[in-house]
């Protein structure tokens, strides 16, 4: 990660479902760099963005990345690599 705002202190996310046209939830503060999401929809996209936070300000936001969660019945579709 870019420490040129100094150690990094921690993290902050936002998500959002692109098929929907939703804005990104609230801005969400970890003190890591692992969360896990709760309470997505089974079978639905979801876009993230992180960027690191120190005492000297913010990274720039990464590029968004999506996922897709797991079937209801908990099978996951789509080809897996």
């Amino acid at each position: 990660c870019d420490e040129s705002y100094g150690p990094i202190e921690g993290f902050e996310y936002v998500h959002w479902s692109p098929e929907k046209e939703s804005e990104p939830e609230d801005l969400q503060y970890i003190p890591n760099n692992r969360i896990t999401v709760e309470k997505l929809s089974p079978s639905e996209h979801f876009s993230f963005k992180v960027r690191s936070k120190s005492r000297g300000g913010h990274s720039p936001w990464s590029d968004p990345i999506r996922v897709t969660t797991r079937r209801a019945d908990g099978i996951q579709s789509g080809k897996i690599l």
